[in-house]
C-alpha cells in the first residue's frame, strides 16, 4: 500500500479521461503532431507566397526599366542604323513577286550612247534619236511616256518636230530636280517645252548610309527652285494612268492620300526604325519588286530596238513607258536595301528605281499589294516591353545556363521568324533591333538580380523563421 497504492490512486483519474476525449492514445498524439506541424508549416506557406509575389512585381520592374532605357535610346535615333539594316535583311528574305506588267522601260545603254556619236548628243539621248524615238512609240499609243532625262535646254533650231512633239504630246511627262538649300544643290531646269502640269520632280530622300528606302510623292518647292513641280515623276505617270482608269486623287481628312479604295498614310518623323528624320513633303516606305532581281522585275528594251521597229506595237500599246540611261558612264544608279549575289549592296539604274516607285503605287491600288505600314508606338512599346519580361521569366524559372543559352537561342530565332512572317504575310515592319537587346538586357540584369537579392532575401527567410 503507501507509496505504491498511493501512485495507482494519482494516476487512475489521468487514464480514465483519455475515453471522454473520444479518441485513443495513438490518436491523441497524431492530433497534436498535426496541430504542432500546421503551426510551424504555416508561416513558411506564407512567406513562400508573398516572396513569389514580390519576385514577380520585381521581374515587371526589371522588365519596365530595361524595355524603357531601350525605348529612350531608340527615340533619339541611337539604333536607327541597326534597325535598318535589319529591316534591310528581311526585305532580302522575301520571295519573288510576278513581274510588272503595264510598264516598259527603253534603257540608253552605252551602245546608244557610241551610235549616237554623230550627231553629238548633249547627253545621253540626242534631239534627233529623241524625235525618232518619241514617233515610233505615239504610234503605238502607250497611255503614259516618261522621260527620264534631264533637258534644261530648248531643242534645236533645226528640229521644229521636236519641239512640236513635246509642246503637243499630252502623255508626255519629263523631269526637272527641285533645288535642296540642304545640300546646296542650286536644282535643275525642265525642258522649256514642257508645261508645269507635265512635269514631274525626279529628288530622291537618301538615308544617311545613302540607301533609298522611302518614295517621295509630293513636297513644295522653294520660291528660288527652278523646278516647280510639286509632285514627283513617279506619281505623275501613275496619276496619269490611273486617270485612263478613272481613278483621282483624293484626300482623307487627316491630309493622307487616297487612290481609290487605297490610303496613303505619310510618314512622320518616328516611324519604325526611323527616328527624327526630316518626314516633310508626303513620304511612304518604298515596297521594292523582286523577279529573280531587282532589274528584271519589269520588260526592257533597247533604244535602238525600239528605232529599228524590232519591238511590236503590242508591247508599248496602253502602257506606262519610261525612257532612261543605263550606261555607267552618266553614274545614274541608286543604293538599294538589296545585295548582289557576291554580297554587294545592289545599285540599279535611275529609271528602274522610278518603275519601282510606279509600280508600287499601281500595284497598291490595282492588286492591292500591301503598302509598306508600321505599328503605332505605343505597340512597339509593349512588343519589346513583353520581349523583356519573357527574358527575366526565363532566368528566374531556368537555373541552369545550359539550358538558359538553348532557350535564349530559341527566343531570337522565334523573334527574327515572326519579323519575317509580319514583312512577308502582312507587309508590316515591326521591331527587330530593340526587342533584342531588352531581352539580352533582361537577362543580364535578372541573373544579377537572382544571385545577389533573392539569395539574400531566402538567407534572411530562413534566420526568420529558425527564431
Amino acid at each position: 500500500m503507501g507509496n505504491g497504492g498511493g501512485s495507482a490512486v494519482l494516476g487512475s483519474p489521468q487514464v480514465e479521461q483519455l475515453p471522454s476525449l473520444g479518441m485513443g492514445h495513438g490518436a491523441l498524439v497524431s492530433r497534436l503532431s498535426s496541430s504542432f506541424s500546421s503551426v510551424s508549416s504555416s508561416p513558411e506557406s506564407t512567406n513562400k507566397v508573398k516572396r513569389s509575389k514580390l519576385d514577380f512585381l520585381w521581374l515587371i520592374f526589371i522588365s519596365l526599366i530595361t524595355s524603357g532605357l531601350v525605348v529612350s535610346v531608340r527615340y533619339v535615333g541611337i539604333l536607327q542604323t541597326l534597325e535598318l539594316q535589319a529591316f534591310d535583311r528581311l526585305q532580302q528574305l522575301r520571295p519573288d513577286e510576278k513581274p510588272e506588267s503595264r510598264l516598259l522601260v527603253v534603257t540608253i545603254t552605252e551602245e546608244d550612247v557610241q551610235a549616237q556619236s554623230q550627231e553629238k548628243p548633249q547627253g545621253s539621248l540626242a534631239d534627233e534619236s529623241l524625235l525618232k524615238l518619241l514617233k515610233k512609240l505615239e504610234a503605238s499609243q502607250p497611255l503614259a511616256i516618261g522621260l527620264d532625262i534631264y533637258r534644261d535646254r530648248p531643242v534645236k533650231s533645226n528640229l521644229p518636230e521636236l519641239r512640236k512633239h513635246l509642246y503637243n504630246n499630252k502623255h508626255l511627262i519629263s523631269v526637272c530636280r527641285v533645288s535642296d538649300p540642304l545640300s546646296e544643290h542650286p536644282g535643275i531646269k525642265p525642258p522649256p517645252e514642257i508645261s508645269l502640269e507635265r512635269l514631274g520632280f525626279s529628288d530622291l530622300v537618301l538615308d544617311p548610309d545613302n540607301i533609298v528606302r522611302r518614295h517621295l510623292l509630293a513636297l513644295t518647292p522653294p520660291p528660288s527652285s527652278p523646278c516647280k513641280a510639286s509632285y514627283s515623276f513617279s506619281t505623275q505617270l501613275a496619276l496619269r494612268y490611273l486617270a485612263a482608269k478613272n481613278i483621282s486623287l483624293k484626300f482623307t481628312r487627316d491630309g493622307a492620300w487616297k487612290l481609290g479604295k487605297i490610303t496613303f498614310q505619310p510618314l512622320t518623323a518616328h516611324t519604325g526604325g526611323y527616328q527624327g528624320i526630316d518626314a516633310s513633303g508626303h513620304q511612304i516606305l518604298l515596297n521594292y519588286r523582286s523577279y529573280s532581281s531587282l532589274k528584271t522585275f519589269v520588260p526592257q528594251v533597247t533604244l535602238r530596238e525600239i528605232i529599228t521597229g524590232k519591238v511590236h506595237a503590242s508591247t508599248i500599246k496602253n502602257k506606262i513607258v519610261l525612257i532612261g540611261t543605263t550606261a555607267q558612264s552618266f553614274q545614274d544608279y541608286s543604293s538599294t536595301p538589296y545585295l548582289t549575289t557576291g554580297g554587294a549592296i545592289e545599285k540599279i539604274p535611275g529609271v528602274l528605281l522610278q518603275a519601282q516607285m510606279i509600280s508600287q503605287l499601281l500595284s497598291a491600288v490595282f492588286d492591292e499589294r500591301s503598302l509598306l505600314s508600321t505599328w503605332h508606338l505605343w505597340q512597339e512599346i509593349i512588343w519589346i516591353f513583353a520581349w523583356s519580361l519573357v527574358a527575366s521569366l526565363v532566368v528566374y524559372y531556368i537555373e541552369r545556363l545550359f539550358y538558359l543559352t538553348i532557350l535564349t537561342c530559341i527566343a531570337i530565332v522565334s523573334l527574327y521568324g515572326i519579323c519575317l512572317i509580319f514583312l512577308i504575310k502582312w507587309s508590316i515592319w515591326i521591331p527587330l533591333v530593340p526587342p533584342i537587346m531588352s531581352f539580352t538586357i533582361s537577362i543580364i540584369v535578372t541573373a544579377y538580380f537572382m544571385k545577389n537579392y533573392l539569395n539574400l532575401s531566402k538567407s534572411t527567410q530562413i534566420v526568420v523563421i529558425n527564431k
